[in-house]
């Protein structure tokens, strides 16, 4: 009986994290994002699926990535999707924080002209 109740409160949790973010669609087309060298994005509203302090959960379409927030406009994104702004997006330069086939942690840099 514990084990279920327990199993329980995860689902849940997990129901809430994912669905504080009214935006978000599981759904999202093929995002191509190289593991080991920079690229350059669009982050849209509608595939985070989490924001844990400064950093966001990325859905990729055929993968998730975490995205640390470190530059002024992935900070202005990060504060836009908290406060429900769908329409929220934001060009910035991808950084992979280990050059790995399976890097999934990404710092977001200022796109350079």
């Amino acid at each position: 009986m514990k084990t279920l109740v327990t199993a329980c409160i995860i689902l849940a949790a997990c129901t809430a994290s994912a669905g504080d973010y009214s935006c978000y669609r599981s759904a999202a087309p093929f995002l191509s994002v190289p593991e080991d060298r920079p690229s350059i994005v669009t982050l849209e509203a509608r595939r985070v699926a989490a924001i844990t302090g400064d950093t966001l959960t990325y859905n990729l379409g055929a993968r998730t990535i975490r995205i640390e927030a470190d530059s002024a406009a992935s900070r202005r994104f990060l504060r836009d999707v908290r406060q429900g702004r769908c329409g929220a997006s934001e060009r910035i330069t991808l950084e992979p924080v280990r050059k790995s086939p399976f890097n999934d942690h990404y710092k977001a840099r200022p796109v350079r002209h």
